[in-house]
């Protein structure tokens, strides 16, 4: 087995039918010699690496005490391919339990003499699998017949001979006591080989299909680097491994790249497109991560029947060359981790991030102290602002192209970015004698932001409006106060729907809402909404339109714990459309820019809500690595990726973003 590649979970696929072959072939390959390899005595928890003896008569049967393999080895001489090999398997006698006989059948480059490492020579992979009770309808003197044209090409380039195994899949501690004390088939070893000299037969391009030796994989995904029709051929068939043989690039016309834009330009999302590869990507549809080197196909048609195939590419190999990784059972869905029709970036360390367009992003570097602008899908560096300290929260206002940033540690200044010329600029924040440390920001009218502020000094104030420190203030771009600032109660976040004209403020249970005047820069509450929505919460989102509210927190927005996000009322938060159910606490939530769509996340999967109805139209594993948590859910600012930003530490050495198209969905 190729380096780095997984045991793996299962079987592949029958190509087998108890039925006359339509037309006679043309030649037949020599038998050069055949046996019966035995294991004695055998031990799941010991590797076995050769048979303890051999033996003939044509045994491939199971006990409790030994296991017979039926060994044969053909001679194809100087023939290089063939378009059709047949393999007949005489039947003696028929030994089963439970009314079945299931066989497997190995294949294996030789050298023309059978041995006992013969026992577990070639690939982990099957060429066959079959139940021979069902095969033959029980008759203990018919002939099977086995498809093994892509074995056989698979192994002509590299031997003459070609060597197959058939074994009972029984395990020898499952064989119960009987008689006889065995299970399996018994074959007349008259083995034939029939097959026509040719080429290759051509694997049909509609879909993901494998033969045995060409894996023919249509409309292959790349992202950062294009759309692929492409085969591959089984190389080297004793170690799974396969090599690019064709490739056709079929990426979409009109592809702008984002290449050396930066600042400003990364907000215009008319003047150019995501990577290639990107825009093909798919739920259930094959793909390659050129980071990881993961040849994912999440569906792969084997003789009839589904398989989910990963390979991994072999670094520095040149034809591309894979190794097995695994394959299994289709999952339900086509889908075992977003990453299968997305991807993720190793990010430096960051406690926040920015979405811009098609799939650039700006991250507060917290191991270097510097904002850096990053694409998740082609893993491109555009500009890099060096800072002066450690940058934690930011906000956009993208109408002037300014950034606004706290630091850790906490500092008595907002701090600003220009993207247009690359520079930091920073103001005291002062009102009413006091000078405030910025904690959390919301871009307001007209450049102005509404800012979450604390008062180190406010113990050293008798009898202070503030008795926790805690201020709410508007101020504009110079830093100066629009209006007069508001004391506060344990606030935590602060939101602003320019749409509706509210302001919201939240503390770790409870919500509230302001109006804002746009003229007096006046806030007024909203009576009957300091109330308590949930503990412990974790993100707010609110709809394009400002009519709905969906605050994550861990157990819901209700008295009693529940799993869902309440689809609240900005004014009214208990008079309610309905619930958006996770399966698992909600962790964070994000509107789509139509409104008409809710995509939420528990930790461990992805959901996708149609926002009016409450219905669930899909949800995926995160498919996450171990350790990773999921701190934020948000979608680029061309709306057409999701990005889920994982937690990390403030001086950690990597942070992570995962990220994926963003599907389509019919209203439910």
């Amino acid at each position: 087995m190729a380096t780095g590649t997984k045991t793996l979970k299962t079987l592949v696929a029958l190509m087998a039918l108890w039925t006359g072959i339509g037309a006679a072939l043309a030649e037949q390959a020599p038998l050069v010699e055949e046996a019966v390899l035995v294991e004695a005595n055998p031990n799941p928890d010991e590797p076995v690496l050769r048979a303890s003896y051999m033996t003939n008569d044509g045994w491939a049967v199971t006990s409790k005490t030994y296991v017979d393999a039926a060994v044969m080895v053909f001679d194809f001489g100087d023939r290089k391919s063939v378009s059709s090999a047949i393999l007949s398997l005489p039947v003696d006698a028929l030994f089963p339990r439970g009314g079945k006989a299931p066989l497997q059948v190995y294949s294996f480059a030789d050298d023309g003499s059978i041995d006992l490492f013969d026992y577990k020579a070639g690939g982990s992979l099957p060429v066959a699998e079959f139940d021979a009770m069902q095969l033959t309808g029980g008759n203990p003197a018919a002939t099977i017949t086995l498809d093994v044209t892509g074995a056989v090409n698979a192994i002509l380039p590299g031997s003459r001979y070609v060597g197959l195994r058939v074994q009972s899949t029984a395990v020898p501690e499952e064989v119960t006591a009987g008689f006889p004390a065995w299970t399996g088939v018994k074959f007349r070893p008259l083995y034939s080989l029939d097959y026509s000299v040719g080429s290759a037969p051509v694997q049909p391009t509609d879909r993901a299909r494998f033969d045995g030796y060409t894996l023919s994989v249509p409309g292959l995904s790349a992202p950062g680097v294009g759309t692929y029709n492409v085969a591959l051929s089984m190389v080297d068939p004793n170690a799974v491994a396969f090599e690019l043989s064709a490739a056709t690039d079929v990426t979409p016309a009109g592809s702008i790249s984002g290449t050396g834009r930066t600042g400003l330009q990364l907000l215009d999302c008319s003047a150019f497109t995501a990577p290639p590869g990107s825009q093909t990507l798919a739920p259930g549809t094959p793909s390659y991560n050129s980071a990881t080197g993961i040849l994912d196909v999440p569906s792969m048609l084997y003789s009839g029947k589904e398989y989910h195939l990963q390979l991994q590419y072999v670094t520095g190999s040149n034809p591309m060359r894979f190794g097995l990784l695994s394959v299994g059972d289709v999952q339900a869905g086509g889908v075992t981790g977003i990453a299968q029709f997305g991807g993720s970036l190793v990010t430096e360390p960051t406690q926040d991030f920015i979405p811009l367009c098609h799939g650039w992003v700006l991250i507060g570097d917290t191991k270097n102290n510097r904002l850096v602008e990053r694409n998740v899908i082609s893993g491109e560096t555009g500009a890099v602002y060096k800072f002066n300290t450690i940058p934690s929260q930011m906000e956009l206002d993208a109408g002037s192209g300014t950034v606004y940033l706290s630091t850790h540690p906490e500092s008595q200044r907002m701090y600003q970015l220009d993207l247009g010329s690359g520079a930091f600029t920073y103001h005291r924040l002062t009102e009413g004698g006091r000078s405030f440390i910025p904690r959390d920001f919301a871009i307001g009218e007209n450049g102005n932001v509404f800012t979450l502020l604390f008062d180190p000094l406010f113990d050293q104030e008798e009898n202070g409006p503030a008795k926790e420190g805690l201020w709410m203030g508007i101020f504009n771009r110079d830093g100066d106060p629009t209006v007069a600032a508001t004391a506060l109660l344990s606030p935590v976040r602060i939101e602003y729907d320019p749409v509706q004209k509210h302001v919201f403020l939240t503390t770790e249970s409870n919500l509230v809402t302001f109006d804002f005047n746009t003229s007096t820069q006046a806030t007024t509450f909203v009576p009957g909404t300091d109330i308590p929505v949930g503990s412990g919460c974790t993100d707010f989102s609110i709809s394009p339109d400002g009519t709905r509210l969906a605050y994550s927190c861990p157990q819901g927005n209700e008295m009693e714990p529940h799993t869902s996000i309440v689809d609240m009322n900005p004014r009214d938060y208990y008079n309610t459309d309905g619930e958006w159910f996770l399966e698992g606490a909600p962790v964070s939530a994000v509107f789509d820019q139509s409104g008409k769509l809710l995509i939420a996340t528990d930790g461990e999967k992805l959901y996708f809500f149609d926002v009016e109805t409450h219905l669930l139209h899909n949800s995926y594993p995160l498919g996450l690595g171990e350790g990773e948590t999921v701190k934020k859910i948000r979608l680029s600012r061309d709306g057409k990726l999701v990005m889920i930003l994982m937690n990390s530490d403030l001086n950690g050495d990597s942070g992570k973003i995962y990220w994926l198209p963003l599907p389509s969905y019919s209203p439910l």
